[in-house]
């Protein structure tokens, strides 16, 4: 994506976070012109799932880009990157890239799934190790420390600004302080250790599942094209698993609202 003067960079625990939380916010940087969106996902929003599932999220979050780029909705193949030693699933689509870390869904309370073994970000925090949950042994890969994954974080950033051009870069994350999911409360975390200590990025914040009992405040276009974003992901995920959970009432509550706490 040579030639580029911004880039932006949608970190989420989940596959759906940018849509439900961070939109139309997201949407309006997908189409800006000169603008490179990076998208980085920390676990595989697997939920203690069987593959269809996680796979299904994953198909989803690449849907939703395709939809803003008018490209056709169809499967695609990654790029394998190594980064800080990791072996990182890589998606391009037009003027976005798309990384998958794979750590398993911890589960609101962090306590994991027996699927995965317990693992999840909260106790990769308290010192434990998470493996990535993958499907091809070349994407295999364990963050053996809380620091692993903070530099692998900080590793994606750096190489995908390196060549940026004006002022420093926009981060958006779910807010760590008010969030009721532990993955998004520690990729929160994790992205703000990420950043310690540097002028080069600006964060912004989002509320999440608070958002339904708050008044609506998206509307017009912006209302529309969330609610696109959200549906073909949802669509795609359903496709993969033959599970419509997205498509619930509580799910779509959140296509009317994104609320900024920073």
């Amino acid at each position: 994506m040579p030639g580029s003067k911004s880039i932006v960079f949608y970190i989420g625990g989940h596959q759906d976070d940018w849509q439900l939380f961070m939109s139309p916010q997201a949407y309006t940087d997908l189409i800006a012109e000169d603008m490179r969106v990076v998208f980085i996902y920390t676990t595989a929003g697997d939920a203690g799932g069987d593959a269809g599932w996680w796979h299904g999220r994953r198909a989803g979050a690449l849907s939703s880009i395709q939809f803003v780029k008018h490209e056709r909705i169809e499967a695609l193949s990654p790029e394998r990157r190594v980064v800080n030693n990791h072996p990182v699933p890589c998606y391009t689509i037009a003027n976005t890239r798309s990384y998958f870390l794979g750590v398993p869904d911890g589960n609101r309370d962090g306590a994991g799934f027996p699927a995965t073994g317990n693992q999840s970000l909260a106790k990769l925090h308290q010192g434990s190790i998470a493996a990535a949950l993958v499907d091809q042994a070349e994407y295999r890969t364990e963050y053996t420390s809380w620091q692993d994954l903070v530099a692998t974080l900080e590793a994606i950033l750096e190489i995908e600004a390196a060549d940026e051009k004006g002022d420093a870069s926009w981060v958006h994350i779910v807010d760590p302080t008010v969030t009721e999911h532990s993955d998004h409360e520690y990729t929160g975390i994790a992205v703000q250790d990420a950043l310690a200590g540097s002028a080069r990025y600006r964060v912004a914040m989002y509320e999440e599942y608070r958002t339904p009992s708050m008044p609506p405040n998206v509307e017009g276009m912006d209302l529309i094209w969330k609610a696109g974003l959200y549906l073909f992901y949802a669509q795609s995920a359903f496709e993969h698993s033959g599970l419509v959970e997205h498509f619930d009432d509580w799910h779509l509550s959140f296509v009317q609202r994104q609320y900024r706490t920073q």
